[in-house]
């Protein structure tokens, strides 16, 4: 199977822009999936990211779609959650970020 061009991954998964820092009301849980495994899940004034990877390509990996958002437009994150210790669901230096940003 082969990967297939980001043109074409563009016309089949369409980048919405949004503003991620409006954060839903009580009893209110928001879910927005980011790429991947990289999911933002708002519940409340809680904040927590899945798998945060915000870099273009890991090792043999790379992004075909562009990111819906920079790292930096992420609200405060509350909990980083990794589900598993693969190279495309870890990214040490987006972790950092928001562990320092944000004192996760």
């Amino acid at each position: 199977m082969t990967q297939p061009k980001p043109a074409e991954c563009a016309n089949l998964l369409p980048v919405h822009r949004q503003d991620l820092t409006k954060q839903p009301r009580d009893g209110i849980v928001k879910v927005t999936w980011l790429g991947h495994a990289t999911v933002l899940i708002q519940d409340g004034p809680v904040n927590i990211i899945t798998d945060p990877v915000f870099v273009d390509r890991i090792f043999t990996y790379k992004r075909l779609v562009e990111k819906p958002v920079n790292i930096e437009q992420l609200p405060c994150i509350d909990i980083i959650l990794i589900s598993k210790d693969h190279s495309d669901h870890f990214d040490e230096d987006a972790v950092r970020f928001l562990a320092k940003r944000d004192k996760s």
